[in-house]
């Protein structure tokens, strides 16, 4: 068996960063501002003085991370349906690459791609907010929120490749939408369960819940707008959780795309 090559893991990367720029991932971008420039515009209009700058601080927090769930869901997902359809995916993984660097090499490259693009959305909006005289109650707070959505995004990277390796772009679009939403609420979903107190459904909420990730682990917004973070143990492990996940998603996607027939 050939040694797993970062260089050819690299080269693979590139390729998908190419792939994006040409397909206009900067789009998503201008579409963004606009939007931002039609928040900045309206929402002191309608919201209560004191509230309006904490408002637009989380709007500028969650349109990043929307920024990437957007190139995820509608690219991303199409990144190896596309080697497909156009029988390149038999060029792609002939030898000496594999299908675990091909696999980890496309990860890279979408994961570079909405870290790219989500930093790009926080730091436009960051400055569209300069003035509206808004004060960043605490910087930290705010640059740990960055890294934990930064993560957030990695693993639906990782989701998204999971999905287009399984089944096709529309239909892995459309799981990979379900797994965002449903693991923002997976806590919520278990608390129903307990409080149903029927047995099936706590157990099917418990299922759920551990097969799911738990992405509100990942979400610090709410919080970092007031300058509060969790405490360091807590991060820390919310952190690794992200990380294993990630990990046990790419083996996954490695394990089912290694027994495709193409």
């Amino acid at each position: 068996m050939n040694r797993v090559s970062v260089g050819r893991i690299g080269a693979i990367a590139a390729n998908v960063i190419r792939e994006q720029w040409r397909a206009k991932v900067s789009y998503f971008l201008a579409a963004y501002a606009l939007v931002l420039v039609l928040a900045l515009a309206l929402l002191p209009e309608i919201a209560a003085g004191n509230t309006t700058g904490k408002i637009l601080l989380d709007i500028v927090l969650a349109g990043a991370s929307l920024m990437g769930l957007a190139v995820a869901v509608f690219t991303g997902t199409r990144l190896l349906d596309r080697e497909i359809e156009r029988r390149t995916i038999l060029l792609s993984i002939a030898k000496p690459v594999s299908r675990t660097e091909f696999i980890l090499g496309k990860h890279l490259g979408l994961s570079v791609v909405l870290i790219v693009i989500a930093l790009a959305a926080t730091a436009i909006g960051l400055l569209a907010l300069l003035p509206t005289g808004q004060v960043i109650a605490d910087w930290g707070a705010i640059g740990m929120t960055t890294v934990f959505a930064l993560v957030e995004l990695v693993l639906l990277a990782a989701i998204a490749l999971l999905f287009s390796a399984i089944t096709n772009g529309i239909l892995a679009s459309g799981l990979t939408l379900a797994v965002y939403f449903m693991g923002h609420l997976s806590q919520d979903l278990l608390t129903i369960g307990v409080q149903l107190d029927t047995p099936w459904v706590r157990r099917l909420t418990e299922i759920l819940y551990i097969v799911l990730p738990d992405l509100e682990r990942l979400n610090l917004k709410n919080l970092a707008v007031y300058g509060i973070l969790p405490d360091g143990g807590t991060l820390a492990f919310n952190a690794l959780y992200g990380v294993g996940y990630i990990v046990i998603v790419l083996c996954l996607t490695t394990f089912i795309f290694a027994r495709r027939e193409f």
